[in-house]
Protein backbone atom coordinates (compact mmCIF):
# COMPACT_ATOMS: atom_id res chain seq x y z
CA UNK A 1 0.00 0.00 0.00
CA UNK A 2 1.07 3.53 -0.72
CA UNK A 3 -0.08 6.83 0.77
CA UNK A 4 0.53 9.95 -1.30
CA UNK A 5 -0.34 13.61 -0.81
CA UNK A 6 -1.97 15.78 -3.45
CA UNK A 7 -1.53 19.52 -3.06
CA UNK A 8 -2.77 20.96 -6.36
CA UNK A 9 -6.14 21.30 -8.06
CA UNK A 10 -4.63 19.79 -11.23
CA UNK A 11 -3.59 16.61 -9.39
CA UNK A 12 -6.97 16.35 -7.66
CA UNK A 13 -8.86 16.87 -10.94
CA UNK A 14 -6.99 13.88 -12.41
CA UNK A 15 -8.65 11.66 -9.76
CA UNK A 16 -12.22 12.47 -10.76
CA UNK A 17 -13.26 9.19 -12.41
CA UNK A 18 -11.49 7.00 -9.84
CA UNK A 19 -12.92 9.10 -7.00
CA UNK A 20 -16.46 8.78 -8.36
CA UNK A 21 -16.04 5.00 -8.74
CA UNK A 22 -14.81 4.71 -5.16
CA UNK A 23 -17.64 6.90 -3.83
CA UNK A 24 -20.21 4.75 -5.68
CA UNK A 25 -19.07 1.82 -3.50
CA UNK A 26 -19.67 3.74 -0.26
CA UNK A 27 -22.89 3.45 1.71
CA UNK A 28 -23.22 7.11 2.78
CA UNK A 29 -23.25 8.97 -0.54
CA UNK A 30 -23.70 12.57 0.53
CA UNK A 31 -23.14 15.78 -1.38
CA UNK A 32 -20.38 17.00 0.92
CA UNK A 33 -18.02 14.17 0.00
CA UNK A 34 -18.70 14.19 -3.74
CA UNK A 35 -15.88 15.07 -6.12
CA UNK A 36 -17.81 18.02 -7.57
CA UNK A 37 -18.51 19.49 -4.13
CA UNK A 38 -14.87 19.16 -3.01
CA UNK A 39 -13.50 20.64 -6.22
CA UNK A 40 -15.95 23.55 -6.01
CA UNK A 41 -15.14 24.14 -2.34
CA UNK A 42 -11.38 24.05 -2.91
CA UNK A 43 -11.57 26.51 -5.81
CA UNK A 44 -13.99 28.99 -4.19
CA UNK A 45 -14.50 29.04 -0.41
CA UNK A 46 -11.19 27.32 0.28
CA UNK A 47 -9.16 28.96 -2.48
CA UNK A 48 -6.89 30.81 -0.05
CA UNK A 49 -6.41 27.87 2.31
CA UNK A 50 -3.61 25.33 1.95
CA UNK A 51 -4.97 21.83 1.34
CA UNK A 52 -3.71 18.28 1.21
CA UNK A 53 -5.61 15.33 -0.15
CA UNK A 54 -4.27 12.04 1.12
CA UNK A 55 -4.67 9.19 -1.37
CA UNK A 56 -4.33 5.54 -0.37
CA UNK A 57 -3.64 2.95 -3.07
CA UNK A 58 -2.93 -0.74 -3.21
CA UNK A 59 -0.74 -0.94 -6.28
CA UNK A 60 -2.84 1.11 -8.73
CA UNK A 61 -6.25 0.58 -7.09
CA UNK A 62 -7.64 3.59 -5.24
CA UNK A 63 -8.69 2.57 -1.72
CA UNK A 64 -9.30 5.85 0.05
CA UNK A 65 -9.21 9.63 -0.14
CA UNK A 66 -8.91 12.03 2.78
CA UNK A 67 -9.29 15.73 1.89
CA UNK A 68 -7.86 18.12 4.49
CA UNK A 69 -7.53 21.90 4.68
CA UNK A 70 -5.43 24.06 6.95
CA UNK A 71 -7.07 27.09 8.50
CA UNK A 72 -6.79 29.41 11.46
CA UNK A 73 -8.81 32.06 13.20
CA UNK A 74 -7.42 35.57 13.78
CA UNK A 75 -6.62 34.59 17.38
CA UNK A 76 -4.85 31.40 16.30
CA UNK A 77 -2.75 33.35 13.79
CA UNK A 78 -1.43 35.52 16.63
CA UNK A 79 0.07 32.37 18.15
CA UNK A 80 1.08 30.76 14.86
CA UNK A 81 -1.47 27.96 15.28
CA UNK A 82 -3.20 26.26 12.36
CA UNK A 83 -6.00 23.72 12.46
CA UNK A 84 -6.31 20.86 9.99
CA UNK A 85 -9.85 19.74 9.22
CA UNK A 86 -12.15 18.53 6.47
CA UNK A 87 -13.27 21.06 3.84
CA UNK A 88 -16.55 22.58 5.01
CA UNK A 89 -16.20 21.42 8.61
CA UNK A 90 -18.16 23.71 10.88
CA UNK A 91 -20.27 24.95 7.96
CA UNK A 92 -22.06 21.75 6.99
CA UNK A 93 -23.51 18.88 8.97
CA UNK A 94 -21.53 16.07 7.39
CA UNK A 95 -17.95 15.87 6.16
CA UNK A 96 -15.81 12.75 5.95
CA UNK A 97 -13.22 10.83 4.00
CA UNK A 98 -13.93 8.30 1.26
Amino acid sequence: MKLTAITSIKEFSALESEYDELLAQCSGKLLYVSFDYLLSWLTTIGAERPFTILVLRDREKLLGVCPLVSQSTAEQRLWGVRTTTFPGAGLWGYVDFV
